[in-house]
């Protein structure tokens, strides 16, 4: 089957390279060029094969694609390429003509780059490839020189006080009569005169945000989509957006409400860099009365004196915070805000700061060092578990026989025999043509060669269609995911930069209920599923307890229901259910579910002598979780429990934590020795027991700890000699001290209360 190959490639410089296993503008390239082979017939019955650099720059050659697409076209393996536009091919302008006038012809490969209209068999028998080069740097100059004039044009439109960007500032709307004119919006004018009126009474802009809520005023961002809902600006906004004292200052500290136009707040970094960045104020250009002014400039001045000085606060710069982008409201969706200039830095959401009538954690602070901690922590033990699944595919994909490495040797060792019968085919032909070799076995010889190389070849087609099968099922994904995940685990410390890689945002609730969205495709996250799953379920809620779910699969079997109040064993149930042969999971839940009779007791004991799913029990420190100061257990459950299938593991760690002063903390020593133990599966004195199915059947299948691991101190003991001998000394002290007393009460003349010895 002929070959044609598609060239796609994105430099590294594009922004949305490092939150994306493929960039966006591959898959538009991708998608370009196959409506381009769909369009032609000439294409049909063509093996389309794709070479993608994503992330490498067409100044050089050395790209990994690029090379062995050039090394396959030098094979002969094909003989069309087709790219985007030259740009896409290479950048330098010599390579590129290299590559049409000389090595693409003596190849016989024929080249196309799609939007420059370029197809070399238009050019068969010319030089016409250079002269297209030429053509693409003169465009690219005059495009250059084009920008570079339209911006000083906008620049002198600017100065003359014509308004000449693409939407007006809120407050504004462009005059339907008057070209590059501006004129006050009569639906927002007044909520921005509100604003001004409001800070000269002397309130703060939280303290207007209050206000503007309170109306249920629409804010800018509201008000452009309900005027524009075609448009993409904005479509980000959370659909709870209401007023903050982020957008009044954004207002407040627009001079242009004075009527004036500022010239130069930003500067383009380069011709060739479409990014802007501030200018000091020093060199703005403020050009007077170019609109109506909606406040005067007095009351402009005026009104900055609302801002309070900010403290000088975080050691850091703003762009170093672990969490810096991540941290969302859970309920309005809002990225919460930052809080750096207080004592303890923390998140809130400035919805429920600014908006009386929210469900969202109203005068909840979330400390950033608890955030962190929880999102390192379960994101390090999602990590590992990737990159542990990950080693074992690897293990298994090796130990087979369709590898890529198999493959591509079994195509080498066919590629050479193809090779030697061509050569055999020669020489039987040339000894036939010298006379050499009788007609009759020259045809029996080239026909066995011809069966043979037919048979070879269908062969070949075969493995390449395996190969190319294989190359396209591995998850390219999960292997740029693992390798990130491994330089993540072996990293001095966690940046910011790692964690966009893997999470899209961290929503927290009340109660410090914290909910991580992962930026794992659900293969991803099946394959860290099936390795571990672990759950901190409510605890103890309600639920129906409906006597239907008796049918269902997950529970029939128990012969119980969790009880109607208390839901934790239908967690349970399910996680059970749901896990695979070689499965485990890890729940936390009250210590009630490892003694409470009735219902609970039936499935605690199916759970253990009928399933024997139940792999350890470890009790936890108390006041460990935010919203409870329950101390909770870990229950870990394990599908194939091998040599422990006649035990259970006890662990007693409550009283390993560090105190705090709103919650406790399990130290790293804490954990480690937890896991150790867990490990070694062996008994450690008050501290963990590895509890026989004889024990636990005597108990009752009661699992309360205290029965298992012992950790009762004996009271040290009392020797009733040395107290006899304290008292007595104590007595003759108190006579001492009657006697040394008793003359002062009679010089006083006062009755002494107590007797004394002798007198």
């Amino acid at each position: 089957m002929k070959k044609l190959y598609l060239y796609i490639r994105l430099s590294d410089a594009d922004d949305d390279l490092k939150f994306k296993t493929e960039s966006e503008s591959i898959a538009n390239q991708r998608t370009l060029l196959y409506r381009y082979i769909h369009a032609r017939r000439e294409f049909d019955g063509y093996e389309t094969v794709e070479f993608i650099d994503d992330g490498y720059s067409g100044t050089n050659g050395h790209r990994p694609s690029f090379e062995r697409m050039i090394e396959s076209l030098k094979n002969g393996e094909a003989n069309v390429v087709i790219c985007k536009d030259f740009s896409r091919f290479f950048r330098d302008y010599v390579e590129i003509g290299d590559y049409l006038e000389r090595i693409f012809p003596f190849l016989g490969v024929r080249f196309i780059a799609v939007n420059d209209g370029y197809d070399s068999d238009d050019y068969k028998g010319s030089t016409a490839g250079m002269e297209v080069v030429m053509k693409y740097i003169v465009y690219s100059y005059y495009s250059r020189d084009l920008s570079q004039k339209i911006k000083t044009v906008m620049s002198t439109r600017k100065s003359k006080g014509e308004f000449v960007a693409s939407q007006a500032p809120y407050g504004y709307m462009k005059d339907p009569k008057v070209k590059r004119k501006i004129i006050p919006n009569p639906d927002t004018s007044p909520v921005v005169r509100k604003i001004f009126d409001l800070a000269l009474e002397g309130k703060t802009p939280a303290e207007i945000a209050v206000i503007l809520n309170d109306y249920h005023l629409e804010t800018p961002s509201a008000y452009f989509m309900r005027m524009n809902p075609g448009s993409r600006k904005f479509r980000t906004s959370s659909q709870e957006a209401c007023w903050s004292a982020i957008n009044v200052r954004e207002i407040l500290k627009r001079r242009e409400y004075t009527g004036v136009m500022i010239m130069n707040q930003r500067r383009w970094k380069g011709l060739d860099n479409p990014r802007t960045v501030w200018t000091d104020e020093s060199e703005w250009q403020i050009i007077p009365d170019c609109h109506e002014a909606i406040v005067s400039e007095s009351e402009y001045e005026e009104a900055q004196k609302v801002f309070r000085k900010i403290r000088k606060g975080y050691e850091r710069s703003p762009n170093q915070y672990l969490l810096r982008s991540l941290v969302h409201c859970g309920v309005c969706g809002r990225i919460m805000q930052r809080q750096k200039n207080s004592r303890v830095i923390y998140y809130a959401c400035f919805k429920s700061v600014s908006n009386r009538e929210t469900a969202c954690p109203v005068g909840e602070r979330f400390i950033e060092a608890d955030l962190e901690r929880i999102v390192k922590n379960d994101l390090l033990e999602k990590l590992h578990l990737l990159v542990d699944a990950d080693d074992r595919l690897h293990e298994a994909a090796t130990s087979t026989e369709g590898t890529e490495e198999n493959l591509r040797f079994r195509l080498e060792q066919i590629e050479k025999r193809l090779k030697q019968i061509s050569v055999g085919r020669i020489s039987a032909y040339e000894r036939y043509a010298e006379g050499r070799l009788q007609r009759d076995i020259y045809l029996i010889e080239r026909d066995k060669m011809n069966t043979e190389s037919d048979s070879l070849s269908t062969e070949k087609e075969r493995l390449e269609k395996e190969l190319l099968s294989l190359s396209q099922s591995r998850n390219r994904e999960l292997t740029e995911t693992c390798d990130m995940a491994r330089r993540t685990l072996t990293a001095d410390e966690l940046t910011n930069e790692m964690l966009l890689f893997f999470i899209d945002r961290v929503n927290v609730f009340s109660g410090m209920r914290v909910e991580i969205i992962y930026r794992f495709s659900d293969e991803i996250a099946k394959l860290i599923e099936r390795e571990n799953t672990s759950e901190n379920p409510p605890y103890s809620a309600k639920w129906s307890g409906d006597l239907s779910f008796m049918e269902d699969p997950r529970f029939n079997e128990y012969g119980k229901l969790a009880p109607k109040s208390k839901a934790d064993f239908a967690f349970v149930q399910h996680m059970v259910h749901h896990m695979d042969e070689d499965g485990r999971a890890v729940v936390l839940l009250p210590h009630g579910v490892l003694f409470r009779g009735a219902a609970e007791e039936v499935i605690r004991k199916h759970l253990i002598q009928k399933l024997n799913v139940l792999d350890a029990v470890i009790g936890l420190p108390a006041n460990l979780f935010f919203g409870t100061g329950i101390p909770v257990c870990v229950l870990v459950l394990k599908r194939e429990r091998n040599c422990n299938s006649d035990n259970i593991l006890f662990i007693d760690a409550s009283n390993d934590f560090e105190a705090g002063k709103n919650q406790n903390i399990l130290r790293e020593c804490d954990i480690d020795k937890i896991v150790e133990t867990y490990e070694r599966r062996e008994d450690v004195d008050k501290y963990a027991h590895v509890a026989t199915m004889h024990e636990i059947e005597e108990n009752g299948f009661n699992l309360n700890i205290p029965r298992y691991v012992d950790t009762f101190e004996p009271e040290e003991e009392i020797d009733l000699n040395e107290v006899a001998a304290e008292i007595r000394k104590l007595q003759s002290e108190i006579k001492d001290i009657d006697a040394e007393l008793k003359p002062f009460f009679d010089e006083l003349g006062l009755d002494f209360p107590f007797e004394v010895e002798g007198k």
